[in-house]
């Protein structure tokens, strides 16, 4: 007939194999991603890889954009033909 662990035994071991299943699943990083998908850009730098996140876009006020007058930013803007009348296209980006 088997012999049965005491209860403190049992306990014992329930916590060494429950750490040790802890410590092996948190040993691992996860595999770096080769390829670029829509909406993210990974980089490295240095050792650490970077990733950008582009979550879309929204219009901005043309009164945040510093650096010169106001109507010359808005000529330079028509100059490109860049519709400024409901603001100004820019990315979301998050990294």
């Amino acid at each position: 007939m088997p012999k049965s662990l005491s209860p403190l035994s049992s306990g014992a071991l329930a916590i060494v194999l429950a750490t040790g299943w802890a410590a092996t699943a948190q040993a691992e990083l996860p595999a770096q991603q080769q390829e670029q998908a829509p909406g993210w850009f990974r980089t490295m730098v240095g050792e650490y890889e970077v990733t950008a996140l582009h979550d879309g876009h929204t219009a901005i006020d043309t009164s945040l954009l510093k650096g010169m007058e106001q109507d010359e930013i808005l000529r330079h803007l028509d100059a490109l033909f860049i519709d400024a009348e409901s603001g100004m296209q820019t990315a979301v980006n998050a990294f």
